[in-house]
């Protein structure tokens, strides 16, 4: 589906914040592979939203520019913990915790995603960085298997 918005005929007339544009047509496409080729094709103008494993693709199309920002963006990874040991066990929370390799996810990403350092934002540095500590796994893995 689609919306369809229509100049304004009272906006600012004659002034140079006049619109310029009689109509601009958004077209909401569900499917992001979808809205790449849509985009490839010409048949829309505009794609926000290119997931950052696609960046590839726009980068080498020489009829596209891909424009980038920081985003204040969060994405989650999240456990179905209900009636699981590892909702009981804070050790056993912790070494799933330190089993996770920031780097080995940006790499899936290739780089275009930004470490987490709080749940906030990953904008804000807090000084917090989450490093995979095999170490800390076997640890903490050691203490859930005694607390057993």
């Amino acid at each position: 589906y689609e919306g369809v918005f229509l100049k304004n005929p009272g906006y600012r007339t004659g002034s140079e914040y006049a619109p310029k544009i009689s109509q601009v047509n958004v077209r909401f496409i569900a499917d992001a592979d979808s809205a790449l080729s849509a985009l490839r094709s010409g048949e829309i103008h505009l794609y926000y939203g290119v997931p950052e494993t696609k960046y590839d693709i726009v980068e080498s199309d020489s009829k596209l520019h891909l424009q980038s920002t920081p985003s204040n963006a969060v994405s989650y990874l999240l456990f179905n913990t209900a009636n699981r040991e590892v909702s009981k066990s804070s050790d056993l929370r912790k070494a799933v915790l330190y089993s996770i390799n920031q780097d080995e996810i940006l790499q899936f990403y290739k780089n275009n995603k930004l470490k987490a350092f709080s749940t906030l934002s990953p904008l804000v540095q807090t000084g917090n960085e989450l490093k995979a500590d095999p170490a800390k796994v076997k640890e903490f893995l050691s203490k859930y298997n005694a607390s057993k």
